[in-house]
């Protein structure tokens, strides 16, 4: 078993452990006889010394190998170590002062060894004699991230065997002692991430054990504290986020790590919840709700509270909304939801009585002191908060009241504590008494007056997020979004749509990801079964005036013939999709102030302001496209497409794969070299104008004059350049018109060298493809300026028939001087009452030279008689 031979083998620092003649190495190292061996080695050798600690590391190991061994293939293996007691062996190591040098060992070795194991009547003799018991409470090193690891990943190990067999091996009820799970919650704030991790898989491997005395002695003895002091913990990382929000973009990466770890922890918070237990979900509702979202997050959010101001703490408000829209997308426990929601449409009042205060008792120590048994010494194993002196009562309900009335002053150096200073003591909104909705319609009404606000749009922004976790929460199910928004329907119409046009503006501040998902908002309240936010939803006036704003944004930007513009057009339509609203509240940058620039880091300028012409044109083209999208689903029938978009192309183009029928088809031969180390390919190259393509096929063997397409590429993405040394070749790149991420390379379909039978052919495939480009970018540029309101779809032909009037009219200059003169006449007649727009569309369309226009008539002199 080499393999299994190297997991368990582990190099020491600077040299290794053991050399390989320390031990008797036996024929068949996996027996039973081995292992008396070892028993005996271990015997010999009870005290851990310079000389022997190698020796002492190697049989351990050696010892868990043949166990593993024999959990799969002989059963008197466990006899003899159940016989033996060999764990106390390894308690006996960790007791003493130099076997530190070996726990690291044997942590890990525990580790493998549980993990392996399958039978259960394995597992059984492990545990039994309690000894693992003791190892879990024995007093590590913490400070040894060493240590640490493997000490916290035993744990987890163990937690993933307990069941409703195997769980009274590690909770006593007679005592009234649960070492594995107490031990662990300890860690719940340790400064290593994988640490805080293991802790909440243990806590939920446990939870999930269906036994009423443990969960009693959970409820009763640790719920408590460890609730309390994990909402303690949440707020503080809300507080120094709000610290890092003040700071701007110099504590950006600070600010990226605090909103992961919340996340982390609310997506944990979930997790208990839907476990079920109704016990446990009380009491964690409780102090969720009472110890942190009211007296913090909602009334933050809501302005604060002129009774409580002197006393109470809050944060930014666009940070609150941030927070509760995190909280309603990842925690789905009904009564946590609703009660939530009840309390933030009543409005401050339900904030009253209400405070943040840190727990009167670190987690150690509240259980050290129920669980009886007072820890002297130095802590190890600190949980990185604060540790105070006090006490809590033993109830429950006792602990309860002290985190909502007892408010004292901290002492200490923590984060937490500098992030508390740095928060003001009074808010800095101005207090209003308003309720949930009163606050965000006032956020929206205020982005919408002032469209240069980077402020008024960051709270829009989130104000926005939250009503869409809102309408989106599978806890409010019955309470859905328009028991929120129920008799102010209206006004949140127009706010979102006078947002959405002051976001159309060319000097508008505001992001183009609060203008989507206000459109959003609105489409999805639109279809709402309330038949009176659905009317509200759909104000014609406003919709119209929106829709020209967006309109207008874009034919500034328009230039006919531009390929760069028709280009970023149809990226654009290809990017226009609905908002992933998790993935866009995972940016923790959207709570500093907006970006205008990509050297900030952010690459989606949808989340920052627009830099240069380029990404001005950008936003203007997406704007015109959201509100387009939102006014067809509003204004069309239900099931009813945009015809006009997007812009052309064949209603079923050609495929790979496809047979074609190439008769009385215009085909040209050619060799394709891709790159090197490809074999060359015999091809025939079909352009077809009318579905955009350029396709390259080769003979069907089963059909006669029928063709197999190998590769299709759209004409309006081709390149195609002669080779100066060889007049047979044409080096040509079908661009990929799929999107990519701003800025990012986009590898093309095909870039290959088309090699043909001579020059006369070499010259019409590039003379085709050519005008084939040429043709179709014309053509979606006509119907782009016919989308936009510049000219008329049938563009394309009126200029050609302007075209032939002027030959004709050049033709007819020769004419008597009468008809000359009469023809001009009409034609200024018809030019003055053309309208100036509809003539500067046509320049702008199809910028074809103008007709000939002749100087005006001189007399002539009569003749002599």
């Amino acid at each position: 078993r080499p393999a299994l031979a190297l997991m368990f083998s582990r190099s020491g620092k600077g040299g290794g452990f053991f050399s390989s003649g320390q031990l008797w190495k036996s024929k068949n190292p996996h027996s039973l006889e081995y292992l008396k061996y070892l028993y005996g080695v271990l015997c010999k050798n009870q005290n851990v010394t310079e000389q022997n600690r190698s020796l002492v590391v190697e049989a351990l190991r050696s010892m868990s190998e043949i166990l593993i061994w024999g959990d799969q293939n002989d059963d008197t293996v466990f006899d003899f170590f159940l016989e033996k007691s060999l764990l106390s062996f390894f308690l006996n190591y960790m007791k003493q002062k130099s076997g530190q040098f070996i726990c690291v060992q044997l942590l890990q070795t525990l580790s493998i060894l549980f993990e392996n194991i399958s039978k259960e009547s394995s597992v059984y003799y492990l545990l039994s004699n309690n000894h693992v018991n003791s190892i879990i409470c024995q007093k590590f090193d913490f400070n040894d991230e060493e240590v640490m690891a493997y000490y916290i990943s035993f744990l987890k190990t163990l937690s993933l065997k307990l069941n409703k067999h195997t769980i009274h091996f590690f909770y006593n009820e007679h005592t009234n002692d649960f070492a594995l799970y107490t031990e662990a919650i300890k860690f719940f704030n340790h400064p290593e991430s994988m640490v805080r991790i293991a802790v909440r898989t243990i806590t939920l491997n446990v939870y999930r054990v269906d036994d009423k005395a443990m969960m009693r002695y959970i409820r009763e003895k640790s719920a408590g504290p460890y609730f309390s002091n994990l909402v303690w913990v949440m707020g503080s990382h809300a507080l120094e986020m709000d610290a890092c929000i003040r700071s701007d973009h110099t504590a950006r990466a600070r600010l990226a790590d605090l909103v992961s770890e919340h996340l982390d922890q609310l997506h944990y918070i979930g997790d208990v919840l839907r476990l079920g237990i109704e016990a446990l979900n009380a009491t964690l509702t409780d102090y969720l709700v009472d110890g942190l979202l009211l007296p913090l997050t909602v009334r933050s959010l809501l302005g604060g509270d002129p009774s409580s101001a002197s006393t109470s703490v809050g944060v930014n408000r666009s940070l609150a909304a941030y927070l509760l829209a995190h909280l309603y997308l990842a925690v789905h426990h009904p009564p946590l939801c609703r009660r939530l929601l009840d309390a933030a449409l009543t409005g401050l009042a339900a904030c009253r009585n209400r405070e943040f205060v840190r727990p009167a008792e670190s987690l150690a120590e509240a259980l050290d002191k129920r669980a009886g048994r007072p820890r002297p010494g130095i802590r190890v194993g600190q949980d990185g908060s604060v540790q105070r002196q006090g006490s809590l009562p033993d109830e429950e309900a006792a602990a309860t009241a002290d985190l909502a009335s007892s408010s004292e002053d901290g002492s200490g150096g923590d984060t937490f504590e500098d992030a508390l200073d740095d928060v003001p003591q009074q808010l800095a909104q101005t207090p209003q008494s308003g309720s949930l909705l009163e606050a965000l319609l006032s956020a929206l009404e205020a982005a919408a007056n002032s469209a240069d606000s980077v402020d008024a749009d960051s709270f829009a922004l989130h104000s926005l997020g939250l009503l869409h976790s809102l309408a989106r929460s599978p806890g409010l199910h019955g309470q859905s979004i328009e028991r929120v928004v129920s008799g102010s329907a209206g006004r949140l119409a127009e706010a979102l749509l006078k947002l959405l046009a002051s976001a159309c503006q060319g000097n508008s501040r505001i992001r183009l990801a609060t203008a989507e998902l206000a459109a959003e908002l609105i489409d999805r309240l639109a279809t709402s079964e309330n038949a009176e936010i659905a009317g509200s939803m759909r104000q014609q006036a406003l919709l119209d005036s929106v829709s020209q704003a967006s309109t207008l944004g874009v034919q500034l930007r328009f230039r006919s013939g531009d390929d760069l513009f028709l280009d970023l057009f149809e990226d654009e339509l290809a990017r226009l999709k609905p908002v992933n609203l998790e993935l866009l509240l995972m940016d923790s940058s959207l709570l500093l102030a907006p970006a205008a620039t990509p050297m900030s880091g952010i690459d989606d300028f949808a989340r920052r302001l627009p830099c240069g012409e380029v990404e001005r044109s950008r936003r203007s083209v997406r704007l015109f496209l959201t509100v387009r999208r939102l006014y067809q689903r509003l204004a069309s029938p239900p099931g009813v497409s945009d015809a006009d978009l997007p812009l052309g192309g064949p209603a079923e183009p050609v495929r790979v794969a496809d047979s074609l029928d190439l008769n009385n088809s215009d085909l040209i031969g050619c060799r394709v070299e891709r790159e090197a180390g490809r074999p060359v390919e015999r091809r025939f190259l079909v352009v077809d104008a009318v579905r955009h393509q350029a396709m390259l096929v080769e003979p069907d063997s089963r059909r006669l004059g029928w063709g197999v397409v190998k590769f299709v590429g759209y004409l309006q993405h081709v390149e195609a350049a002669s080779d100066r040394e060889d007049s047979r070749c044409l080096h040509v790149t079908f661009h990929n018109p799929g999107t990519a991420p701003y800025g990012g390379p986009r590898p093309p379909l095909l870039a290959a060298k088309f090699i043909f039978d001579d020059h006369i052919r070499c010259m019409a495939a590039r003379q085709r493809l050519v005008k084939g480009r040429q043709r179709v970018r014309r053509e979606k540029s006509v119907r782009l300026a016919a989308l936009l309101g510049l000219a008329p779809a049938n563009s394309a032909s009126a200029a050609s028939t302007h075209a032939a009037a002027a030959s004709a009219s050049t033709a007819a200059a020769a004419a008597t001087r009468p008809r000359r003169e009469k023809r001009l006449s009409a034609s200024r007649n018809s030019a003055a009452a053309s309208p100036p727009l509809a003539w500067l569309a046509g320049r702008l369309v199809h910028p074809a030279p103008p007709p000939l226009q002749l100087p005006p008539p001189q007399p002539s002199p009569r003749p002599a008689c």
